[in-house]
């Protein structure tokens, strides 16, 4: 009773200060959480990284060869054996060349963790640890060696240290003879090219004095990206590393910046990326693969205290720090008025350059414009705090920022500190043993972003669990949190686990065992973070059907973009995505369509020959289709030159070529006006601003006026529409539309443009292009008004700015002239025939033929082989390459087939080497036996007993397909296949009547259910905890419980072969 009336008095005490509403859709948004975004530069105490940086000022002046560094401006320029003093390598291992490299891996792969590495451009590197280099032993001296990118002779892995030359080829040759490949489980992840190299003259001023320009940077990074490329294709180039926010605008005002920069460029990063694009192109292969940028924000308190301090922690600090990160996603953390701050937080860039807030959308959008598929990471960031619980919310904030708007890979710069290790940990092991939070991101919204932001995820497509991690940053008052839920789960209990200004422990808070309907409140302390661990039961749900074979052109041109269709239904009325396999290595999803309706998507082919497009329908349950029945798609070796335009609007111009345009709106007191504040290229766009007033809200812009059908514009030369728009507000509801009007049928075709924007598309310019084929019914000779305009706007405001509109010409892409032939082969020769549809044997690429296996009397048709398998008589054929079918043919009076068992069992767990046995029951004779995994031959047997040895841990985990072909004396083919799954994960199993697992439930009162953990021989030692990490129980032989109270602990089980393994064990009594 003493304990209760405790409890009351904490919750009278306990102020609520809002009430706030958060909705999570398992359904909606999916999308991969990257693994690294969960690393570091420097190691930190309590904490297990996903990825680990070898960067910063050190590195540029670290050779290799004899591991010497060189400070710069933070320490005297002093060159000495810092960087192998700093990872604990004995001083009489520390000229070794390549020790400080190594044993930094070494260190990653102990940790589970991968490694990134600088490699040195700037030009030289320490020769000696001699100490401070003077202003005149400048480079080029004797204190430097010479950075090559590439050697002209044979590599070594014992460097030449008297040649006064270091060469990155040859060091990273060094590292794949020692540690593989990237591909390799132990290989190198990625190499970084140098590190902050618009400040080498203030940082390293012995090194490069001179100011870098932008064309030495472009011809530096990727003549070494080249040479990375040509040793380790498959390693990751991480580039620029740039320091901060004017590096991004005009990499530091490099003195050619104005001369390399034209008007495509809004900002230095659209020069990096164009350029890298350009050569990637030329090159055929991709050479930068991650932007990577570093980020210290700039958010001061009211005081003017930057919040990047570890020691500044006081009130008016604190509440900026944690609402710095919004900096990186929240179009609406801005000022509205360059100049003055009227939003957002309070820092330079925010006050005079808010075109370029939020960071991460704008980042994205260059890398969509000018390098699409370039990841995005952030190699050096920080936000202070690292010991007080600001700095571990506002971390732990930026890591779920980063795992929704799909960052590649983040380490922070900084020390140790118990706040952000809790913040790396609430996301990396929040329950002592291993939880993660999920790795799918799913949608997560909050009423009240100031205060509450939210971040949820599942784990892989199954929402059985779902993970929700809340942060509450209000500084005073604790807040009421409702969350509503969507998914295929019916929730029932969470597990809660959090830290607070109390402690930056992670400790296990109340559960929640009343959610009903998939809703539950939950109050959350003031400054707090939680992470909820939500289970429940899965309801069940029927796929869509099978979409129709889609549509589209069947010839086109590299890099141009291609519109295909396709039509499903779903069963249960759910609304469908389509996913697209475009041939060429890459898949796609369209955006959601109604059950029935034309769904559609488009893609862009990089390389010519003919590719074989296919499409699955997937509900918003994730219920999928098969795939549909292929089109196939022929494109041309040669690039469609520019698409000649028609421009209707230019805002360079501010002048238009159909007639003059006007505007309307409803109510009055919204405006439709040109601007010079906001465009797309220069000097002009159009602005929409309404307001929804009682009546109802609308704006356009019309071209050719009203009711003046004799502006007459012909549209039948034209194939699509493009313009570009930006979307600064947008009430839910509300509709963006493109209008044609004819004067022929008087008809009106509007289409809705938002779901052409994509995600993310708020505060930042997109290109829109639509097939004029989307509009239907309209006589395109004779159009007379176009127009662009907002509708149903119930509520709130809209604001969006129009630029760039054309009409793109028709194209005709050059046919194929590709032929192939096909040739058909009989055994036995005189057994029948194949009869070919259509007929020839030689056929233009991309064709279908259709091939009738037809027996002669005596024979029967009995399977394909070659470039054709399977028993049907009539199969199809694609013409894409040279193809030869071989048709077998049987005698009709054979003996009977052999009768055939193999010793696995379909969904049988195997492991290690596993004996398969092959029991034959035949008449004739064997010819041959084949074991296939996965489709690929990898044994035969000719003689008895038939028998294979499967080393399963040459496969990854998970369900393979194994298949046993036995061929008789006919030639004749008896096939048995089965699905296995390999795991040589699996730990050591106790024996009954409890097994070692993650959870062990025991009820020592209870004679019907667990009442002891009786532990096997290969248990050396059992230890039981409580949550606060006090052993409380060692035993040797078995546990039955009865000593402890009620509750839930931890164990960890030592095995003798020195393996660890942990769990729960939950008291019932």
């Amino acid at each position: 009773m003493k304990n209760i009336c405790k409890y009351f008095l904490l919750l009278i005490a306990s102020q609520v200060y809002a009430e706030v509403t958060v909705t999570i859709n398992t359904l909606q948004e999916r999308k991969p959480i990257s693994p690294y975004i969960y690393g570091v530069n420097q190691d930190m105490a309590g904490v297990n990284p996903t990825v680990r940086r070898m960067g910063g000022n050190r590195m540029t002046g670290y050779n290799w060869e004899n591991n010497y560094s060189n400070a710069g401006s933070d320490w005297y320029h002093s060159s000495d054996d810092f960087i192998p003093w700093y990872l604990g390598i004995p001083e009489s291992q520390r000229r070794i060349p390549g020790i400080a490299l190594t044993w930094f891996h070494n260190q990653s792969l102990q940790q589970g963790a991968k490694s990134i590495i600088t490699l040195q451009m700037a030009g030289y590197v320490a020769k000696d640890g001699n100490g401070t280099v003077s202003e005149e032993e400048t480079a080029p001296s004797p204190r430097w060696c010479e950075v090559k990118f590439k050697k002209s002779g044979p590599l070594s892995l014992q460097p030449d240290l008297d040649d006064n030359y270091v060469y990155m080829d040859e060091c990273i040759n060094f590292l794949i003879y020692n540690f593989g490949l990237s591909t390799s489980t132990s290989g190198i992840f990625g190499y970084l090219l140098d590190n902050e190299p618009e400040l080498w003259p203030y940082t390293h001023p012995r090194i490069h004095p001179s100011t870098p320009t932008c064309v030495e940077l472009i011809q530096k990074s990727t003549t070494l990206a080249t040479v990375i490329k040509d040793l380790d294709p498959n390693a990751l180039v991480f580039g620029y590393e740039p320091y901060g926010f004017m590096s991004f605008v005009q990499f530091q005002n490099a003195p050619d910046w104005a001369q390399v920069r034209t008007s495509q460029h809004r900002w230095f990063i659209d020069y990096y990326l164009q350029k890298f694009k350009e050569e990637s192109d030329r090159q055929g292969r991709r050479l930068l693969d991650v932007l990577s940028i570093h980020w210290y924000p700039e958010a001061q308190s009211s005081s003017g205290i930057r919040i990047t301090s570890d020691s500044d922690i006081d009130r008016d600090i604190s509440i900026a720090r944690v609402q710095a990160p919004r900096t990186l996603w929240d179009p609406t953390y801005k000022t509205s008025v360059k100049g003055q701050i009227t939003a957002g937080e309070n820092s330079w860039i925010n006050q005079w350059f808010p075109e370029y807030l939020p960071i991460i959308p704008n980042i994205q959008q260059s890398i969509d414009t000018f390098y699409p598929g370039t990841k995005l990471a952030f190699t050096e960031f920080s936000y202070g705090g690292k010991d007080h619980i600001s700095g571990g919310i506002a971390l732990a904030d930026v890591l779920g920022i980063f795992g929704k708007y799909g960052v590649f890979l983040a380490t922070r710069w900084g020390d140790s500190g118990s706040y952000v290790a809790a913040a790396y940990n609430i996301y990396l092991n929040y329950n002592g043993v291993g939880g993660k939070f999920g790795d799918t991101s799913v949608k997560a919204e909050t009423s009240n972003v100031e205060d509450v932001p939210v971040y949820a995820s599942i784990e892989g497509d199954n929402d059985n669990k779902l993970h929700i991690i809340v942060i509450n940053r209000n500084y005073d008052n604790d807040i009421n949190v409702t969350f509503q839920i969507t998914a295929q789960t019916n929730y029932q209990s969470a597990e809660v686990w959090g830290f607070d200004s109390n402690s930056a422990q992670i400790t296990q808070r109340t559960p929640v065992d009343n959610i009903s309907n998939n809703t539950f409140t939950y109050t959350i302390p003031k400054f707090s973070v939680y992470h909820f661990v939500l289970t429940g039961t899965q309801t069940t749900n029927n796929p869509p059907t099978t979409p129709q074979k889609p549509q589209g052109p069947t010839y086109g041109y590299k890099h141009s973009t291609y519109t295909f269709t396709t039509t499903a239904t779903d069963p249960d009325g759910d609304m469908i995505q389509y996913v697209f396999d475009w041939g060429d290595g890459k898949i796609s999803t369209s955006t959601l369509f109604y059950s029935g309706a034309t769904g559609y998507a488009q893609h862009c082919y990089v390389e010519s020959g003919t590719f074989t497009i296919r499409v699955k329908a997937v509900d918003t349950k994730l219920a999928e289709s098969d795939w549909s029945e292929p089109f196939i798609i022929y494109i041309s070796t040669e690039i469609l030159p520019s698409k000649p335009k028609y421009i209707v609007y230019d805002g360079e111009t501010s002048t238009t070529n159909y007639s003059s345009g006007g505007g309307w709106a409803a109510p009055s007191g919204s405006t439709i006006k040109e601007v010079t504040t906001e465009y797309n290229s220069y000097n002009h766009s159009i602005e929409l601003s309404l307001t929804w007033d009682n009546w109802w809200g609308g704006a356009g812009y019309n071209w050719a006026g009203w009711w003046r059908q004799e502006k007459i514009l012909d549209l039948s030369q034209f194939e699509s529409v493009e313009f570009w728009i930006k979307v600064s507000s947008i009430p839910a509801n509300a509709v963006i539309n493109f209008q044609l009007k004819d004067s022929t049928n008087a008809i009106t075709n509007e289409i809705n443009i938002i779901p052409y924007l994509g995600s993310n598309y708020i505060d930042v310019w997109k290109r829109v292009e639509i097939p004029l084929s989307e509009f239907s019914g309209i006589d395109f000779s004779k159009v007379w008004e176009i127009q662009i305009g907002v509708t149903g706007v119930q509520t709130g405001s809209a604001l969006l700015y129009i630029d760039d509109i054309a009409f793109i010409y028709k194209t005709s892409p050059i046919p194929p002239q590709q032929q192939y032939t096909l040739t058909i082969n009989i055994t036995p020769v005189s057994a029948g025939s194949v009869n070919l549809n259509p007929s020839g044997g030689v056929y233009t690429a991309g064709t279908e033929v259709q091939l009738t296996a037809v027996a002669n009397e005596g024979y029967v048709f009995d399977h394909w082989e070659g470039d054709l398998s399977g028993n049907e008589p009539v199969k199809t054929i694609i013409m894409d390459s040279n193809k030869t079918v071989i048709a077998v043919f049987v005698s009709s009076s054979l003996p009977q087939l052999p009768q055939v068992e193999i010793s696995l069992t379909n969904n049988e767990v195997i492991s290690g080497i596993k004996n398969i046995d092959v029991n034959i029951e035949s008449v004739v004779s064997i010819n041959k036996v084949l074991l296939y995994i996965d489709n690929v031959c990898i044994s035969t047997d000719t003689t008895l007993p038939y028998s294979f040895e499967l080393d399963t841990t040459k496969y990854s985990d998970g369900q393979h397909v194994v298949r046993i072909e036995v061929y008789d004396e006919y030639g004749r083919v008896v096939v048995k296949e089965v699905v296995v799954e390999i795991n040589n994960l699996v730990p050591p199993q106790l024996s009954k009547p409890t097994e070692l697992k993650d959870v062990i439930i025991l009820s020592p009162n209870d004679d019907n259910l667990n009442d002891e953990v009786i532990l096997s021989g290969d248990v050396e030692e059992f230890k039981i905890y409580n949550l606060k990490g006090r052993l409380i129980e060692k035993v040797k032989e078995r546990f039955d419980g009865k000593n402890l109270k009620k509750g839930i602990y931890i164990y960890t089980a030592k095995l003798k072969n020195g393996e660890v393994i942990k769990g729960k064990i939950i008291i019932e009594k």
